[in-house]
C-alpha cells in the first residue's frame, strides 16, 4: 500500500513524483560512486535492503538491475551482489554555472546531437517570454553525451524572424549564442532561472532515466541591444552528472564589503 501510494502522488503540472525503485537507486549509486561500499563485500540481501529502505523486494530488484545495467554493481548467482572495483573513478561531475554554450565547452570530450528541428505553435510558457505577435517559433532539440552516456538535453526556441536570419546551417550550430553573434546580433542579455522538475516522456527517453527521474532545469532567456528576446534555451541536466560551481570574491571596504561572484 504504502508503494501504491507513492506512485500516485502528483508533483507540480500533475506528473508522478519519482518512483520508489530510483529513489532507493539514487542513494546506492551515490555510496558506490562516493566510494563507501567495500568491492570485496556484497551489498545486503534484498530483505535487508528491503527493510532499510522501506520498501517491497521487487522494488529492491529492480533498483539492482538499473545498476547492474550501468555497470556499477556485480550480481553474482548464489553469492550476493557486489560493488564494482573503482566505480567512483567513472564519474564526472561538469559544472552547471555559467552560460549554455561556456558549459558546453567544459564538459571536455562530448559530441551534440540534434535530435530535431521543427516550426511549432508556440508554447504558453514560451509566448510569456517573447510577448504578443510569435504565433509560431523554431524549436531545436539537441542533446549531449559524454561517451555513450547523455547527460544534457536542450530545447532552444527561436522567434521565426531570428531563425530566418540563422538559417539551415546555422541552425544546426553546436553554440547557439555564438552563432546568433556571427549572424549579426549584439546579445546584451542572458537571464538564468534554475530549478529542479522531473523527466517527461521526451527527456526520459532522451536521458536514459524513467519517467519521474528528478533533473536539474535551466532555463536561459537572450536578449539583444534593443532589449528584444532572440531566443529562449531550457536545458535539463541529469543531477549525477552536474553540479553547481563559482568562485566568491570579497570586495569593498568596511560596511560595504560584500561577497561577489568573479565571472
Amino acid at each position: 500500500m504504502r508503494q501504491t501510494a507513492a506512485r500516485r502522488k502528483l508533483g507540480s503540472g500533475g506528473r508522478t513524483v519519482t518512483p520508489l525503485y530510483h529513489q532507493v537507486y539514487l542513494a546506492l549509486r551515490q555510496k558506490i560512486l562516493n566510494g563507501e561500499c567495500d568491492p570485496e563485500v556484497a551489498l545486503p540481501g534484498e530483505h535487508q535492503l528491503a527493510a532499510q529502505y522501506g520498501v517491497s523486494r521487487v522494488t529492491v530488484r529492480r533498483t539492482l538491475e538499473a545498476l547492474e545495467l550501468e555497470g556499477l554493481v556485480d550480481r553474482r548467482r548464489g553469492v550476493g551482489t557486489f560493488p564494482v572495483a573503482q566505480a567512483a573513478e567513472r564519474q564526472q561531475r561538469y559544472n552547471i554555472g555559467g552560460l549554455t554554450d561556456e558549459a558546453a565547452k567544459q564538459a571536455g570530450e562530448t559530441r551534440a546531437t540534434t535530435i530535431s528541428i521543427a516550426v511549432i505553435a508556440t508554447p504558453t510558457e514560451v509566448a510569456a517570454h517573447f510577448g504578443p505577435g510569435h504565433t509560431e517559433v523554431t524549436r531545436i532539440v539537441r542533446r549531449r553525451t559524454a561517451g555513450r552516456e547523455p547527460y544534457t538535453v536542450m530545447s532552444a526556441y527561436l522567434p521565426q524572424p531570428v531563425a530566418a536570419i540563422l538559417g539551415t546551417d546555422a541552425l544546426q550550430s553546436d553554440s547557439l549564442p555564438m552563432a546568433l553573434e556571427q549572424a549579426g546580433m549584439t546579445l546584451i542579455r542572458a537571464e538564468h532561472m534554475i530549478t529542479a522538475t522531473v523527466a517527461d516522456d521526451l527527456s526520459a527517453t532522451q536521458l536514459q532515466v524513467p519517467v519521474g527521474a528528478p533533473l536539474i532545469a535551466m532555463r536561459t532567456l537572450f536578449s539583444d541591444a534593443n532589449e528584444a528576446p532572440v531566443a529562449l534555451i531550457e536545458a535539463l541536466f541529469r543531477p549525477d552528472r552536474y553540479e553547481y560551481r563559482t568562485t566568491l570574491l570579497r570586495q569593498g571596504s568596511g560596511k560595504q564589503r560584500r561577497w561577489q561572484a568573479a565571472y
